[in-house]
């Protein structure tokens, strides 16, 4: 919602332009819901989104599509960008860079990704994502807490094939105070949060997401992907539950590490930062 002259100045634009239609919303949805009620209004057999003023290359539809046609399986397309600022110039990076996701062994070719690889390596970024639309009925509705984007390609890459496409296909554009900014800034959390609450909120997500999926799709057709988020959930579960006290983290970190579900879901980053976080206590009896 608007309270410039936009709604007016889209509306002479879809008066001039048959293909466009517009859709108002009587209230504020926020980001999720106002997306998840653009894609079931959408008609077309693939839906680009397009939710910011970034720059397209102009290859960008035929390559995406291409994709598409591939294989009926494909459901989901996302491909990398790079940044700029709000004048357009060029940071030198890209948002998978930001990330740390490193295309290892697959050069410049578009892959398959996998339920696993997307927990770990989020590139789902709503403004490099094109959907078909027989995924939407298995995506929607989204579950609370989860971003559009996220939610979508897992959707997608659990029901089908999600097709990473590595070459830089818009310019992701970099603005101050921008409703979700670079993904790299928000993972940069103080040393001294109180990071169990958000890690539990993760856990609470895959679960969702879980039951989500045996909801709509046939349990013994996606037994592995289930069977993946009840992991990494169970994951985020044990790291919530670590003590205050870092010296009592110790063997707990260890044994999880041990595990091969912080190399599986996360980094070794995540290690140190389970160790060294400083936390709120828990009330005495809840360790």
């Amino acid at each position: 919602m608007s309270s410039d002259r936009t709604r007016e100045l889209l509306l002479e634009f879809e008066r001039s332009h048959s293909s466009i239609r517009l859709v108002f919303n009587d209230q504020r949805l926020g980001v999720t819901r106002n997306f998840e009620r653009c894609l079931a209004a959408s008609r077309g057999e693939v839906i680009f989104l397009s939710d910011q003023d970034d720059f397209w290359r102009p290859h960008k539809v035929e390559f995406v599509m291409s994709q598409f046609l591939r294989s009926p399986d494909t459901l989901c397309v996302l491909h990398d960008a790079e940044i700029a600022d709000e004048r357009l110039r060029l940071l030198g990076t890209t948002l998978w860079d930001t990330i740390g996701f490193r295309r290892d062994g697959s050069g410049r070719q578009a892959i398959n990704a996998t339920v696993r690889g997307l927990i770990k390596h989020n590139v789902a970024y709503g403004s490099t994502l094109a959907v078909r639309s027989s995924l939407l009925s298995i995506a929607l509705p989204i579950a609370a807490g989860w971003g559009h984007d996220s939610w979508i390609a897992l959707c997608g890459a659990t029901a089908g094939q999600v097709r990473l496409v590595p070459d830089c296909l818009s310019v992701y554009r970099q603005h101050s105070g921008q409703e979700t900014p670079d993904r790299l800034l928000r993972q940069r959390a103080p040393m001294t949060h109180d990071f169990r609450s958000s890690l539990a909120k993760r856990r609470q997500d895959f679960l969702l997401l879980s039951d989500h999926l045996a909801a709509v799709l046939p349990a013994a057709t996606i037994e592995e992907c289930l069977s993946e988020l009840k992991q990494v959930a169970a994951h985020f579960d044990r790291r919530s539950r670590l003590p205050h006290r870092h010296l009592a983290r110790l063997p707990l970190v260890l044994r999880e590490a041990a595990s091969g579900r912080y190399q599986k879901y996360t980094d070794w980053k995540s290690v140190v930062r389970d160790l060294v976080m400083t936390t709120v206590p828990r009330q005495r009896g809840s360790e």
